[in-house]
């Protein structure tokens, strides 16, 4: 694709490797849409439509899969995410626009060395990975022109290495009709969560074998020997499991809604928009002890469980299960939801912005 179809007056480009995908790809939307005057754009890299429009908000695709998931063997994957991080810089590099930012730790040495040149390069960190913050990565980190994450865990790190980084949290609309709880179902414990091991849907599978549960489990399949794990272990487990698979956004809306509990045992996070919703549709919810979770519910033990510890898991299930309808759950419920929507406001959207076009 050349950026000559690229609309003149884009000045900055939000560059992630597939749209939607996750919290860095709603938060980049988000920007884009609050800045559709000052020439924010969206590069989904991934996608085959050179150009395309979502509420406003413009998306340019490159078709160069830089993930490269589907591809198993590890060290075949790196070699064509190298080839495929060269054609992108190529790209990037010929491009007027001044302003780029990153959104995936995949793109770190291609923005480095674009940094190079004339363009202000800006990195979002967003999950806490112990290998981002050593050897050779850490140099390339250091050398970013600007880095804001926004998770807390990477904000503490990174003050420790004496790295400047700016904390600005995602912006959410909390805005919703009151919800009617006399939909829930009881017994149905809902997933959303894309099917890899980090998300430890496995750990929830053996925690709950033998409990007679409803387990919904919305998110993508591409990690087939994963996949195929945790469908083994639901074949003998005494609950009823489906996966889904990736599904709407209206259908994620009823599916929170519907649902006794929501689920995360994830074991690595950035800003989890599974757990926010749930917080924003009155969700009773319970999440592993990982910072970037607890930080979300605000430390409270109510919803909290002990990272990878699957009886820990299931004791809070049961718990929350004896609990969700009392009138003291419901007021933690509502302080959560309070102090989320003081946390992730329009104002993370403002500061982002200056951030970006600041000149110092």
């Amino acid at each position: 694709m050349s950026f000559l179809k690229l609309d003149q007056n884009t000045d900055v480009l939000i560059v992630v490797p597939e749209y939607p995908l996750g919290g860095a790809e709603r938060q980049a939307f988000e920007l884009v849409r609050n800045n559709k005057m000052a020439g924010f754009s969206i590069v989904d890299v991934k996608s085959t439509c050179a150009h395309r429009i979502e509420e406003s908000v413009d998306i340019y695709g490159f078709d160069l899969d830089i993930l490269a998931l589907n591809i198993k063997n590890k060290f075949y994957r790196r070699l064509v995410r190298y080839f495929r991080l060269i054609k992108l810089y190529v790209i990037l590099r010929k491009t007027k626009v001044g302003i780029l930012v990153f959104y995936n730790p995949v793109f770190l040495m291609m923005a480095t060395i674009l940094g190079l040149s004339d363009k202000k390069i800006v990195f979002s960190i967003r999950e806490c990975l112990a290998e981002l913050f050593c050897g050779v990565n850490k140099q390339l980190i250091k050398r970013i022109d600007v880095l804001f994450t926004n998770t807390p865990s990477v904000k503490k790190l990174l003050d420790k290495e004496n790295i400047e980084c700016k904390l600005l949290l995602n912006t959410i609309d909390f805005d919703v009709e009151s919800t009617d709880v006399s939909k829930r179902v009881a017994n149905t414990v809902l997933v959303i969560s894309n099917v890899e091991p980090h998300k430890k849907i496995d750990l929830l599978i053996k925690a709950t074998s033998d409990l007679h549960l409803n387990i919904r489990i919305c998110g993508r399949l591409e990690n087939e020997d994963y996949a195929r794990y945790c469908k083994k272990l639901a074949d003998t487990s005494l609950c009823n499991i489906e996966f889904l698979g990736s599904v709407s956004k209206d259908r994620l809306k009823d599916e929170l809604l519907s649902c006794e509990l929501l689920a995360h045992p994830s074991s690595l996070e950035g800003t989890s928009n599974a757990i926010l919703d749930a917080i924003k549709y009155k969700t009773p919810l319970i999440v592993s002890s990982i910072p970037e979770n607890t930080y979300l519910v605000d430390e409270n033990e109510s919803f909290i469980f002990q990272n990878d510890d699957a009886v820990s898991l299931r004791c809070k299930l049961l718990q929350t299960q004896k609990e969700c309808l009392s009138v003291e759950y419901k007021s933690q419920q509502d302080s959560l939801l309070k102090s989320a929507v003081n946390k992730f406001s329009r104002k993370n959207l403002t500061r982002i912005s200056e951030l970006l076009q600041n000149d110092n």
